[in-house]
């Protein structure tokens, strides 16, 4: 393999095998032939742009872009069913989510929904019936024809060690941009077909030390080449995030794990002599709930 031997042979390598390039080197796509990337809006600029992608409040499922120029939010992604407020009950023993389960018979993963603003169109992320690398077709919302697809590029065909994702224009198998990741998650690096730069995104500071210090942190920056759709980066990297997600996963967690689960878990109760604890703990995770929501009233009516 030719990642082995450089990993063997050139040191500086290595670093940028486990962590990353050191910075971006994008390359100016303006004039570039059409064929080498993707472009759903022609939203393009002269010059370097970036975003900033962050977990939305109470979810690690759900993401929001931020446009750094403007300190606004592009796009949020949103999984119908999910329970906004899941995080405050972590044991997973309250009711706060009953209604999103009576209502969605639980919570579908694989169905992502992402809302455009400022100009931004929005559009639907659904997996392919049968894929065997968790292949995603992203559409406008209100359309079935895919604008591009995206899925996982096997180990066996890169030879490499490192995660790999295609994004191909519609429906075809052949990849316009690939997305490599180093081994420690740190950067993404969108590539077209000349290997050319065309975004790179990195996981902040601020993530890099909440990693550190508590096992997670979801902000990463993203910059994105002159002449590159940004519409289109930031669409792929949100369907790189579904890539793997199918509706087979979520009907067997909704209607065989996690109803296992919770009978496991009322036998565990039950047998213990827990009743009273865990209704303190269901009252304190319900009174959570209902004050983020009387916060974020106050915020909406007063605040924006």
């Amino acid at each position: 393999m030719a990642e082995l031997a450089r990993l063997q042979n050139d040191p500086n390598y290595v670093f940028e095998f486990a962590l990353g390039p050191p910075a971006a080197t994008l390359v100016d796509q303006t004039g570039a032939p059409p064929e080498l990337n993707l472009n759903i809006q022609n939203r393009v600029s002269s010059e370097v742009t970036r975003f900033v992608m962050k977990s939305a409040h109470f979810s690690v499922d759900d993401l929001r872009m931020f446009d750094v120029s403007t300190g606004k939010v592009a796009m949020v992604s949103h999984h119908p069913g999910k329970n906004p407020y899941d995080s405050l009950d972590p044991l997973g023993l309250g009711n706060g989510d009953a209604h999103y389960q009576r209502a969605t018979m639980g919570e579908w993963d694989s169905v992502c929904d992402v809302r455009g603003y400022g100009g931004f169109r929005s559009f639907k992320i659904r997996p392919k019936k049968l894929s065997r690398h968790g292949r995603q077709y992203v559409r406008w919302d209100n359309s079935e024809e895919p604008l591009f697809n995206m899925s996982n590029i096997s180990r066996l065909k890169t030879q490499s060690l490192r995660h790999m994702t295609a994004a191909c224009r519609e429906d075809s198998r052949d990849p316009v941009w690939t997305i490599t990741s180093d081994m420690m998650e740190r950067t993404q690096v969108v590539l077209n077909e000349k290997e050319e730069q065309v975004a790179f995104v990195q996981k902040s500071l601020k993530a890099l030390i909440l990693n550190a210090q508590f096992g997670k942190g979801s902000e990463v920056v993203v910059d994105i080449a002159p002449g590159v759709d940004q519409a289109a980066v930031l669409a792929v990297l949100f369907a790189a995030k579904q890539v793997g997600a199918h509706v087979v996963k979520d009907a067997a967690s909704n209607f065989v794990i996690n109803p296992l689960q919770n009978e496991a878990t009322d036998q565990a109760v039950e047998a213990l002599g827990m009743g009273a604890a865990v209704n303190a703990y269901n009252s304190l995770s319900n009174n959570a709930a209902h004050y983020a929501r009387v916060g974020q009233w106050v915020h909406k009516s007063f605040f924006s």
